[in-house]
This record gives structure tokens, sequence and C-alpha cells, in this order.
């Protein structure tokens, strides 16, 4: 016996054209997000604060990484 998935049409799997499905629905998937990151905002350890100091500390190591870039050379480079 082969398996065949249009057999299995019906309860027993979704196959993915059912009008049960449920529809994406911009609105909620957004409140959904903000909930969660008022929530991860909120917490103890205030996750935000942690973030954005981690996001500071980046931006400053890629902002000295762009001035170093920018410095003519004091020596011929070997473009190999």
């Amino acid at each position: 016996a082969t398996y065949c998935p249009k057999a299995m049409k019906g309860k027993a799997a979704d196959d993915g054209n059912s009008k049960e499905r449920r529809r994406f629905n911009p609105a909620i998937t957004i409140i959904s997000t903000m909930k969660s990151i008022k929530a991860w905002a909120a917490q103890d350890k205030n996750g935000l604060k942690d973030f954005m100091k981690a996001q500071l500390k980046v931006a400053v190591i890629l902002f000295i990484a762009n001035v170093g870039n920018k410095f003519e050379p004091a020596y011929p480079r070997n473009d190999n």
C-alpha cells in the first residue's frame, strides 16, 4: 500500500483547503505582538533596557569601524 494524502481528506488531516482554517487577521497579530512587547519590557530583568544597551554597544563598534575605514593607509597596501 502506498501513502496517498488525498485519501485522508476530512477530519483525519487538514488538506489546506478547509474553510474552518483560521484566517490571517493583521489586527489580531499586531495586538498580540504589542502585548508580548509590553510583557517583555515590564519583566523584572528589564529586557528592553538590556536590549537597548546591547544595541548601543554595537552602534559604537560600527561607528569606530567606519571611522577607521576612512583613514588613508600609512603605507601602500598589497591588493592581492
